[in-house]
C-alpha cells in the first residue's frame, strides 16, 4: 500500500493482493519506521455510511463502507473519494487501485499491481 499526503488530501494507493484482502478480510495495513517510531496507515471497512479518516497514536486509519469496498474491489473503477470536513477545511481521501507504471522506474515494484490501463496504446 502505497501512502500520500499532500497539503489536506490523503490518498492511499492498494495492489491487487491488498484489494483481495480488504475485501475479504476487512482491513489492509501497513508500517513506516523512523527508528524511533513507527507511522502506521490502514483502510479498514465499516458500517458508516461515509468513507472517513482518522489520527491517533500515530496511526492514520481510512474507514469505509463495506458496501463500497464491495462494489469497488469486483468493478473496474479505480477509487473511492469523499471529502470530511475538518475544523474550518476539508480533508480529501481518496482510496484507489495502485496501476503498474508505463514507463519502469528505478526502486518500483509493480509485480502486483494492476494493468494500467493507459498502457495499451504505449507499446
Amino acid at each position: 500500500m502505497k501512502l500520500r499526503i499532500r497539503g489536506n488530501s490523503i490518498r492511499l494507493r492498494l495492489t491487487q493482493s491488498e484489494v483481495v484482502q480488504l475485501a475479504t478480510e476487512g482491513h489492509v495495513q501497513n508500517v513506516t519506521s523512523f527508528g524511533n517510531a513507527e507511522l502506521k496507515y490502514a483502510v479498514v471497512t465499516s458500517n458508516s455510511e461515509r468513507m472517513e479518516a482518522d489520527l491517533r497514536d500515530n496511526e492514520i486509519t481510512v474507514c469505509v463502507p463495506q458496501p463500497m469496498i464491495a462494489e469497488w474491489a469486483a468493478s473496474e473503477q479505480i477509487g473511492i473519494a469523499e471529502s470530511q470536513a475538518v475544523r474550518d477545511d476539508e480533508l480529501q481521501i481518496l482510496v484507489e487501485k495502485d496501476f503498474a507504471c508505463i514507463k519502469p522506474r528505478h526502486g518500483e515494484e509493480d509485480s502486483d499491481t494492476f494493468t494500467n490501463p493507459l498502457a495499451a496504446g504505449n507499446g
